[in-house]
């Protein structure tokens, strides 16, 4: 797509009414929504294509476990929520509307009661069970006082699930398949979640979860106990203390650093911050008798998981992780100066991507390196998910008074149920099993999500979607390609064998200068850039700059296509 025939509602100078939400700013400016009314927002084609692409990663995980796709009224009498008793329950956030014949309907909040009397009244036999439907639209909720942006809205997006059961051993089974199936989905999408028990509240049901985000912006708390680290460090998770301004550290140089001065190591952790120290671990690989070895860089305080790396080689017979005695008596030094400055391959956890100016050993007795950085002092040969995520669930009632609970401002963005027989035993009269039928209930906040992902993934410049989810993989910044021909050529060999593909790709055909472009394209929130001018390209080389990551580099255009194509399929 290019730019004259993709409208980019950005807006750069305009004066925003929500001074105090950078999250809202972002998606005003780089032309993801506009606001019609309090809790009801437009959402134009920079919005819409990241909502596509999320819906399409959902629907991946879920016809995967065979998920069969429906798709529910928004509109429903009210009979059916008298029926479950819901209808008072959930009170003035029902839309309720009366048709020309007086009849008195809602605009569904979520669709328990339809799907329940939808297979409940159907003619099935027992080998139909289990099975599992779910829809992608909008929901509705009078909301009391609408805020913070597309968190809480009127209309909004959800993904909802439903499963169907005639055991509750087979509900506890598909519970824990599409609790890691959002798991999976988060973390390929780049957010780092909590999950914790919850209360069913109006959705009913004898036991819930809820997976959270910790958020500046969000009107939910979360306690966390400190001694255990929480999950999913993911590709893209990128944490900042001030949410308001990301200040990118400069590269150092990097230096021999000796701790003979140092006789306790606590002294030492508080003098260097151990928060930035990476653990070199030494792995055997066997494979048909032959053994080779790999270096493993993880967080100081994280454990390799070696189911994991059985699945990145799954060609290898057997994986030993070595351990503190054999690191000793092959190198004659304890195992935390081990570093990876060895004749070995090196893969690293994916959540160490962002470090700049690290700690890590030398490989010599006493010594550790400060301020390494990566393909500057270390090559690393791919970063993979390595280490063990720790999922915990937290009772609703904590004391926080304890010094090891941290009480957090979170988001909510999934909610998960098992509802038991409640829906069933009101709507299954006409069934002919003979045999109750258990629920299970589970959603995802769509809209919330893209916000979240917001807050996460940005920059002075704008927005930084997460590859997985972006509306435009690469964006082209042909620099005078109207008055170079070499450029205009490059550029639209390139921008075509993109599209070919099938590859997301907009190019930036305006007449323009190269500031307003990259501007505009980072506003909107593309996370590759590729720049093409005749100077660069007179060299036989094209620019390419990952945002996120603070990456630039220069590619030899007949390299170019190769490397494009190897990156985005």
């Amino acid at each position: 797509m290019k730019t004259k025939d993709f409208s980019l509602f950005t807006c750069k100078d305009i004066l925003l009414s929500k001074k105090n939400n950078l999250v809202y700013n972002l998606m005003i400016k780089g032309g993801i929504i506009r606001r019609l009314s309090s809790g009801i927002y437009i959402w134009l084609p920079n919005g819409i294509k990241i909502i596509n692409n999320i819906i399409n990663l959902i629907k991946k995980y879920f016809n995967k476990i065979n998920a069969m796709e429906i798709n529910i009224p928004i509109i429903q009498p009210s009979y059916i929520w008298k029926k479950s008793k819901r209808f008072l329950e959930y009170g003035k956030e029902l839309f309720k509307f009366y048709d020309r014949n007086n009849k008195l309907f809602i605009l569904s909040p979520t669709h328990e009661e339809v799907i329940t009397q939808l297979i409940c009244n159907e003619k099935f036999n027992l080998s139909f069970f289990p099975k599992i439907f779910y829809q992608i639209q909008k929901k509705f909720r009078d909301e009391i006082r609408p805020k913070l942006g597309i968190i809480r809205l009127r209309e909004f997006f959800m993904q909802d699930a439903y499963s169907f059961h005639t055991s509750l051993k087979c509900l506890d089974k598909i519970y824990l398949k599409i609790y890691e199936i959002y798991k999976n989905f988060f973390q390929e999408i780049g957010l780092n979640f909590f999950c914790k028990e919850a209360n069913c509240g109006n959705i009913k049901g004898f036991m819930s979860h809820e997976f959270h985000i910790i958020s500046h912006y969000g009107e939910d708390k979360i306690f966390i106990n400190n001694k255990k680290k929480y999950l999913g460090y993911s590709y893209y998770y990128k944490h900042n203390n001030n949410f308001l301004n990301l200040n990118f550290s400069y590269i150092k140089n990097i230096q021999l650093f000796s701790i003979k001065y140092f006789n306790k190591f606590c002294k030492l952790k508080k003098f260097l911050n151990f928060n930035n120290f990476i653990k070199t671990s030494l792995v055997e690989l066997i494979n048909n008798k032959k053994t080779f070895f790999l270096l493993i860089l993880t967080p100081f305080n994280k454990k390799i998981d070696i189911n994991k790396l059985y699945k990145i080689y799954s060609y290898v017979d057997k994986i030993i992780i070595w351990d503190k005695k054999k690191i000793f008596y092959k190198f004659g030094f304890k195992s935390i100066f081990l570093g990876p400055f060895l004749n070995y391959k090196i893969i690293s956890d994916y959540s160490l991507i962002n470090k700049k100016n690290f700690i890590i050993g030398s490989n010599k007795k006493g010594y550790f390196y400060i301020n390494a950085n990566w393909f500057i002092n270390i090559k690393v040969s791919g970063f993979y998910d390595i280490c063990k995520n720790w999922i915990f669930f937290l009772n609703n009632k904590v004391d926080i008074s304890k010094k090891n609970i941290l009480e957090l401002i979170s988001t909510e963005i999934a909610h998960i149920f098992k509802l038991g027989d409640y829906y069933s035993s009101i709507f299954s009269k006409n069934n002919n099993l003979n045999k109750k039928i258990f629920m299970g209930c589970y959603g995802v906040g769509i809209t919330r999500i893209i916000s979240c992902l917001v807050e996460t993934y940005h920059d002075n410049n704008g927005i930084i979607w997460p590859l997985s989810v972006a509306n435009f993989k690469l964006g082209i910044l042909p620099i005078g390609m109207y008055k170079s021909k070499l450029v205009y050529d490059i550029s639209m060999e390139i921008y075509n064998f993109l599209i070919k593909n099938n590859i997301d790709v907009l190019l930036d055909n305006r007449e323009l200068y190269i500031g307003e472009m990259f501007a505009d394209l980072s506003l909107i929130g593309i996370p590759h850039l590729l720049i093409l001018s005749n100077k660069i390209l007179s060299l036989g080389l094209v620019e390419f700059q990952d945002r996120l990551n603070k990456l630039k580099r220069f590619i030899y255009i007949k390299d170019i296509f190769d490397y494009l194509l190897n990156k985005y399929k």
